[in-house]
């Protein structure tokens, strides 16, 4: 097992991403992606770029980040969707790399007023990303790009179109490691905002955008609802009208734990609080349900990446 990291917000795009293409979720992957951890393994990263290979072909991996539009909300997407350009987004993934401490590394080589010249490096000399593990970073990237109100984009590669198309028997051309590989993004228009993708936000809209079933969208507006003072098990398995058991087990047939999906509600209405509003981390802490500042800072911290302080100087809406 890798000592290495990757992001777990990223797995769980990736893990969509294969359903979105029809391709057959990898199951370790499935089971890993809903853990209430920022980083995962790097080498389950790894193998769900090996099983879309497996099954999808080189083609399929930029269009694995499609994924992406059924997390909207989580914390780290809304710290992308707070971005006010392209160029500003491209910034925000580049601090969370930090934050979690990735192998690679975005550079912005150069830009312009609609496009922008990115190398993708290791941290390391010698530590360079594959071809496919590049593929796989720039198709998350622009679907956060399309969802931000960008329009025609494109991906280059040299002189080789990317994006929106993938040519798969092109890109097997390419060298799967190329440490002076550059990759160009570039664009029609795009919405200039303060913040107009991710508009005000109530708790209600923080599951809207996900697949989950209508008992489980009613269940963490329950629980959204009594974030201060948490329903028990029982409590929320009698307003679903279900038994405490049968409620267990719905929750584990989508890999979740009732602590589990409490604790993912939290870090969601906090990181509303503390992108949209001006309010002090205590009181956010407070009306999130966190026992105190420093199990606030523990729990986030630990789901997200970074504490919320950090994450509030990094994403916040001006």
């Amino acid at each position: 097992m890798s000592d290495e990291f990757a992001s777990a917000a990223m797995l769980r795009v990736l893990t969509q991403g294969l359903r979105e293409l029809g391709l057959p979720p990898l199951v370790s992957s499935t089971a890993r992606a809903g853990k209430a951890t920022a980083t995962v393994d790097l080498d389950l990263k790894l193998a769900v770029v090996q099983h879309a290979l497996r099954h999808g072909g080189v083609g399929c991996l930029m269009h694995l980040g499609r994924g992406v539009h059924h997390h909207a909300n989580e914390p780290t997407h809304r710290a992308m969707m707070s971005a006010r350009a392209p160029i500003e987004l491209v910034a925000r993934w580049q601090r969370l790399e930090r934050y979690i401490h990735s192998r690679h590394r975005l550079r912005i080589a150069a830009q312009g007023e609609r496009w922008i010249e990115i190398a993708h490096q290791g941290v390391c000399d010698g530590v360079y990303p594959t071809l496919y593990e590049s593929l796989v970073v720039f198709g998350v990237i622009a679907a956060l790009l399309q969802a931000n109100g960008v329009r025609k984009l494109e991906i280059h590669t040299g002189e080789l179109k990317l994006f929106p198309e993938s040519p798969g028997s092109e890109l097997e051309k390419l060298q799967l490691l190329d440490p002076m590989r550059s990759w160009r993004l570039s664009w029609g228009s795009y919405a200039t905002y303060s913040g107009s993708a991710l508009k005000q936000s109530s708790a209600e809209d923080l599951y809207a955008c996900s697949d989950w079933p209508q008992w489980q969208r009613q269940l963490t507006s329950h629980i959204l609802a009594r974030l201060i003072d948490v329903p028990t098990i029982t409590d929320a398995a009698a307003y679903l009208n279900v038994s405490p058991r049968t409620l267990q087990r719905d929750l584990k047939q989508r890999e979740m734990s009732f602590s589990v999906l409490v604790g993912d509600c939290r870090a969601r209405m906090a990181a509303m609080h503390l992108i949209e509003s001006s309010l002090p981390l205590a009181e956010v802490g407070f009306l999130c349900g966190y026992s105190d500042q420093a199990h606030f800072t523990r729990e986030f911290g630990k789901r997200v990446g970074m504490p919320p302080e950090k994450y509030r100087v990094s994403f916040q809406i001006r």
